[in-house]
């Protein structure tokens, strides 16, 4: 007996060492039946007694909230508790008999399969998530397939959290590809355990480790499908966003991910702790736990769950995402992080500045053009249409909003049990409130709707607008195309589903909504006017106009600001500035009536050079919705242009706190970061991050296009370019970047098309041309030997120089 460990565990065998010590198999002898057990040394080096002291008063929350949540699912071993014994500390917990999932994998398992295994890990998972305990270390090696009914065991939980209790400061993660990329930096969250659940079921799928899938250089993805070509579209599509690389992205929680592989049918807002995502109200029952012996040493059943990253709110538990958490959360984004750390010099040199913000492409809803302002889109996300519908909620001060808000409470109050009545003074306040940034009692007011009806389309019409508003564009098109199903005559859902489907990129499917809405004769103005901002970043400029023509014939008066800065982007890009200014000074007069209004109206004062009136536009945007990502974002760009560079930062910081997956926040602060520090590493990261979100933005393509030129990333730089060609076959910035990289390359044919390109689209368009493009192309033809074509295009170049 003298070999016991804590005078009560009889070692039977090694399970495996780590750095922290032996994994041991063991016996219980105070149990019965010499119940067996695995015991883990969890640090090498003794600790004094003074230290064990502090250590476990670090320790015992975490095993607390361990063994509560071990209890809740057969699936997850029980955690009977820990000793001490000469300064080493050790835990022990349920010994699971089968084979590792790692064992089980010598070559590609079938999709019922694959689909079995995940279905099964996520529901024991559910229990752990509702704690807000992360697993942190799921991989094959730590999956157990039980003997006794082949069910998945996630062995390993807590094993992280318990290891850094104890000091193990030094702790790194070797999971060979299985740990989600936030994880990997020290910032895990609820969905990185969904990664490495989802990783593991394509590890099944192909029998091919993650290191050994290769990524998509332009946005990080991997590509998978490559080595699982018989995996259906359907869970190829499930599992690529479940590994997508920015977390907001994901499924935000077990419960919807479960519910989207068909195992739960969902059936109303799931309160905690994903915002605003139809998951089931209850997860599907646990197996009974069996029953063991007293724990080792006395632990309270009271859990201590990890800090959550959400708004503590009363009422309905609808949890913000990350894109809406305090900056201070634990999954601000990296962005974010980056952005606090930049420092503008104490005084800007005007020669490290770009020539001007004419120069400068941008913005999720909005984009310069090579040399002009093409305001493509003036979308501001998901209140965009808010900004031209007719709307009658009136937005214009926060005093009105407020008093708006105190009516409307009133009437839902006092048309309760008036059906119909009472829906339409609930779908006005919940609009009210969002137009205030107000989300919490939104969501409450939608939950309210949808427990009476899950099919009221003007309930899941406001749902899936909020939803846009929260940059959570997959789960918006869920439901916004629920709603069209119970109303095929909803424009406003029309137009919103086109809205979410242009914020990931897929231009062709918007395109498709915004002509359905105009087919059913709803919203018209709206759908004429978003068709154009495509359009017009397509480089459809004649088309363009024809369009925003057609939208002014339906918004009028105030509602008229959009069109007017739309019909400003066009005529600037065909550098008719005379034109573009007359629109600016017409959008500037009108009288904007809620905050979206208030930020596309601030453009149009900017390009005025009105930009202490911009401000102003800002501050009233903000005051009505203090959370107004896209006012921030514009609030950077104007201090910007103004070299106000650290309030610049500020501004954009602020707008990357709220949403981590704004593109325009993340397009501008690229931006500035290009003015404040030579080095192109940030302004290359936050770039691609933007396009992980909207992969065909080539506004962002030019972007990092033009950084990897700089960097001499010749053939990655050609093929954003040749991408942004793609979405638009008249964009003249890209061809001039990708003829530069080509003239770098010394690809000289190819250099030459492109800058002969460009001079053809000038004349096509009706603009004065650019006498670089000629000098450009003299470099070409030079390389080429084309001597004569050569020194015509200097003296053409000359020429321009001298007319200008």
């Amino acid at each position: 007996m003298t070999n016991l460990l804590n005078h009560r565990y009889d070692p039977l065998k090694s399970l495996g060492d780590s750095r922290s010590g032996q994994t041991l198999l063991a016996e219980d002898t105070q149990s019965p039946t010499r119940q067996r057990c695995v015991v883990k040394q969890l640090n090498l080096t003794p600790y004094s007694s003074a230290e064990v002291e502090k250590i476990q008063v670090k320790l015992a929350p975490e095993a607390e909230a361990l063994q509560v949540a071990s209890k809740a699912h057969a699936q997850i071993p029980d955690l009977y508790g820990y000793f001490v014994t000469q300064g080493i500390f050790y835990w022990v917990r349920e010994w699971i008999e089968g084979t590792p999932l790692a064992a089980l994998v010598s070559a590609p398992w079938s999709e019922p399969q694959a689909t079995a295994f995940l279905t099964a890990a996520l529901k024991a998972l559910v229990p752990l998530h509702r704690q807000r305990i992360i697993h942190l270390n799921l991989k094959p090696k730590n999956i157990i397939i039980r003997a006794t009914d082949q069910a998945p065991c996630l062995v390993g939980v807590g094993e992280k959290a318990l290891l850094k209790a104890v000091g193990d400061q030094a702790l790194t993660l070797r999971t060979s590809g299985f740990i989600a990329p936030e994880q990997a930096v020290g910032k895990p969250v609820l969905a990185s355990d969904i990664y490495s659940l989802s990783m593991t079921t394509i590890y099944l799928l192909s029998a091919v480790p993650p290191l050994k899938i290769p990524s998509d250089r332009s946005n990080g993805r991997l590509l998978w499908q490559q080595f699982a070509p018989d995996v259906s579209d359907r869970l190829a599509g499930i599992l690529t966003r479940a590994i997508h690389p920015t977390h907001t992205i994901r499924f935000p929680n077990t419960s919807e991910m479960l519910a989207v592989l068909g195992q739960i049918a969902p059936t109303q807002l799931d309160p905690n702790p994903s915002p605003l995502v139809s998951s089931p109200a209850v997860a599907s029952p646990s197996p009974p736990k069996p029953v063991h012996v007293s724990s080792p040493q006395p632990l309270s059943v009271s859990a201590t769950p990890m800090p959550s990253t959400s708004s503590d709110l009363p009422g309905t538990e609808i949890s913000l995402p990350a894109s809406r958490a305090a900056a201070s959360s634990p999954s601000a984004s990296a962005s974010a992080t980056a952005v606090a750390n930049l420092k503008p010099p104490v005084t800007p040199q005007p020669a490290a500045r770009k020539k001007n913000l004419l120069a400068m492409p941008w913005l999720k809803w909005a984009g310069f053009g090579a040399g002009a302002i093409a305001l493509g889109f003036v979308g501001l996300g998901a209140l965009q249409s808010l900004s031209g519908s007719g709307s009658s909620i009136d937005a214009s001060s926060v005093a009105v909003l407020e008093d708006t808000i105190d009516q409307l409470k009133e009437k839902v109050e006092s048309s309760s049990g008036n059906g119909r009545a009472n829906e339409k003074a609930t779908l006005a306040l919940v609009e009210a409130y969002t137009y205030a940034g107000d989300i919490q009692p939104a969501a409450e007011l939608i939950n309210e709707l949808l427990e009476e009806n899950e099919e009221n389309s003007e309930a899941l019409y406001q749902k899936g607008k909020i939803q846009v508003y929260l940059s959570d564009y997959q789960a918006a098109i869920g439901t916004l195309e629920a709603a069209i199903e119970q109303d095929t005559q909803n424009g406003d859902a029309l137009i919103m589903l086109g809205l979410a489907h242009r914020e990931i990129g897929d231009y062709d499917e918007a395109l498709k909504q915004f002509q359905s809405a105009l087919d059913v004769g709803k919203n018209k103005g709206e759908a004429h006017l978003n068709i154009s901002h495509i359009q017009q970043m397509q480089g459809e400029w004649e088309d363009a106009l024809t369009s925003v023509d057609a939208a002014a014939r339906f918004l009028k008066g105030d509602r008229s600001i959009p069109v007017h800065t739309q019909r400003s982007n066009i005529y600037s890009d065909l550098q008719d500035l005379e034109r573009a200014e007359d629109a600016w000074e017409k959008a500037a007069a009108r009288s904007p009536q809620n905050p979206e209004a208030y930020v596309t109206q601030s453009i149009s004062k900017m390009l005025l050079g009105d930009s202490e009136g911009a401000l102003e536009n800002i501050e009233q945007a903000l005051d009505i919705n203090p959370n107004f990502t896209e006012a921030y974002a514009m609030q950077g760009l104007i201090q910007m242009n103004q070299n106000e560079l650290e309030a610049a930062i500020a501004s954009v910081t602020k707008a990357i706190e709220l949403d981590p997956n704004s593109v325009t926040a993340l397009k501008i602060f690229a931006d500035v970061a290009a003015l404040v520090d030579p080095d192109p590493t940030l302004t290359l990261q936050v770039a691609t991050q933007a396009l992980s979100i909207n992969p065909n933005n080539p506004y962002v393509l030019n972007q990092r296009c033009n950084v990897l030129l700089y960097q001499s990333e010749l053939a990655l730089a050609v093929e954003d370019c040749t991408r942004s060609l793609n979405v638009n076959p008249a964009g003249i910035e890209a061809y001039s970047s990708r003829g530069q990289a080509y003239l770098a390359a010394a690809e000289f044919q190819l250099a030459e098309e492109d800058f002969t390109r460009i001079i053809e689209l000038n004349d096509a368009a009706g603009r004065p041309q650019d006498p670089t493009v000629y000098g450009a192309r003299a470099i070409a033809r030079t390389g080429l030997e084309d001597e004569q074509g050569a020194e015509e295009d200097i003296e053409k170049a000359l020429e321009i120089s001298v007319g200008q």
